[in-house]
């Protein structure tokens, strides 16, 4: 048997470990690429990074499970930025699937990052009718958020809450938006960017990016984040690598060992059937 009899009769399991080992190992140890940022991706990273040190980032979370590979990674890099800025973090979702995760990760970067929970960030969690909650905060954040916050404290009790009462350009510097439908970044849009004024930036999926594209052309969102490589995109400007980088690591390994294996293949079967 030649070596051309064996590209065409490698098993399967052999291609298995091979695909198996190419995924875990940039997972396991991210593998930074040299990736082209998008336009858009830079201005969404200088919109959050051009946000004045000390001041107070709105993070919307609104999205679930189904879309945290895409647009989590983007919220940990921007909170850890916001953070090493000194900034102050209010977390708000207007899903009740996603409040949970959202919440966890951000307790995460916190206490990793040394900072108090109610002094430098805030999680307002889900409310029942989340679009008005969120127009009602435009006036006062603790009425329109029924007076808790995620796990039940009293907002009025929490220092940060003391000091922005509600979101206008006042009290909130910047809002980034993780969505990927209704309620998300077209409810900002309607209540709280064009009516009082405060800048938004997005983070979307892949599937959605073009219905949000126009809107980041015209100005009303300060950029956007575009899928896992638009997250990948974002960690790298931020100097922050985690997840979304060790993702697109793993798809563009994966992608070109099955690349690999085909052309081999096909060598094999074009020289087998010469012979």
């Amino acid at each position: 048997m030649n070596i051309f009899d064996v590209l065409q009769s490698v098993d399967r399991r052999v291609i298995y470990v091979l695909l198996a080992l190419v995924i875990a190992i940039p997972l396991l140890k991210p593998i930074p690429l040299p990736l082209s940022i998008a336009p858009e991706t830079q201005q969404c990273y200088d919109f959050l990074n051009g946000l004045p040190d000390g001041g107070v980032l709105w993070i919307g979370g609104d999205y679930d499970s189904g879309s945290a590979t895409e647009l989590t990674p983007v919220g940990i890099a921007a909170a850890k930025l916001a953070f090493k800025k000194n900034m102050k973090i209010i977390l708000y979702s207007m899903w009740n699937t996603g409040a949970t995760q959202n919440h966890n990760w951000l307790k995460a970067v916190a206490d990793e990052m040394g900072k108090q929970y109610g002094v430098d960030w805030v999680d307002i969690g889900w409310k029942a009718q989340a679009p008005y909650v969120l127009r009602g905060m435009t006036d006062d954040i603790i009425t329109a958020a029924q007076g808790t916050d995620f796990e039940g404290n009293s907002l009025a009790s929490l220092p940060l809450m003391q000091q922005v009462k509600k979101i206008t350009p006042e009290y909130v510097d910047g809002i980034l938006d993780l969505t990927t439908g209704s309620p998300g970044a077209d409810t900002y849009l309607q209540y709280v960017i064009e009516p009082k004024g405060v800048p938004c930036t997005v983070a979307v999926t892949a599937v959605s990016s073009a219905q949000y594209m126009p809107r980041v052309r015209a100005g009303q969102y300060k950029g956007l984040t575009n899928g896992l490589s638009g997250a990948a995109e974002f960690e790298k400007l931020t100097g922050f690598p985690g997840k979304a980088t060790a993702g697109i690591g793993a798809q563009a390994f994966s992608h070109a060992l099955i690349i690999l294996l085909i052309i081999l293949g096909n060598i094999g079967y074009v020289v087998n059937r010469r012979g």
